[in-house]
């Protein structure tokens, strides 16, 4: 049986949404909890960095989208069952969907206040810390389904991941 170049490919989007997501977590400025003035104060001086660290969490949704059914298939393909396939696969998509939320809900600010010269402290605080929450609080969440499941498939005859990884992906 020949791999086609999907097939190939496919494993090196999970490679890409970390490149991805790191990118935009180093990209997007400020900090969850930050002064609500210097939050303010970004949105207002960084509308370029707001708005590429959104395309570059929106090019990581893409990846882990890709990824997570991936291993959904690799579940399937390997006899591990529907079931922790698709849970693989809905962990992967509230992943991204909590991530491209998060980004695009901190993201919105630095536009609006690009266009008005200014917002106030409270919306900026409202939203760059419910947009992070999202991103970086909840997202995680849904990573770790896609993970455990990943690993529960191959410790129940799949065995597609290293012994180690199986255990490690439970932890």
């Amino acid at each position: 049986m020949r791999a086609t170049l999907e097939t190939k490919l496919a494993p090196w989007t999970g490679i890409a949404f970390v490149v991805f997501a790191a990118a935009g977590f180093l990209t997007t400025p400020g900090d969850f909890l930050d002064d609500p003035e210097s939050l303010a104060d970004l949105y207002e001086d960084e509308l370029g960095l707001f708005l590429g660290g959104a395309q570059m969490f929106a090019l990581a949704g893409v990846c882990l989208l890709w990824f997570s059914s991936t291993v959904a298939a690799a579940i399937v393909a390997n006899g591990a069952g529907d079931r922790l396939a698709g849970i693989a696969r809905a962990g992967g998509t509230a992943a991204t969907v909590l991530l491209l939320g998060g980004a695009a809900i901190m993201a919105v600010g630095a536009p609006i206040a690009h266009e008005e010269g200014q917002i106030s402290a409270d919306n900026a605080s409202a939203l760059f810390n419910a947009g992070a929450a999202l991103a970086f609080g909840a997202m995680p969440v849904g990573a770790g389904v896609l993970v455990a499941a990943t690993s529960l498939a191959s410790l129940r005859g799949g065995s597609f991941l290293p012994p180690s990884l199986e255990w490690a992906g439970l932890v």
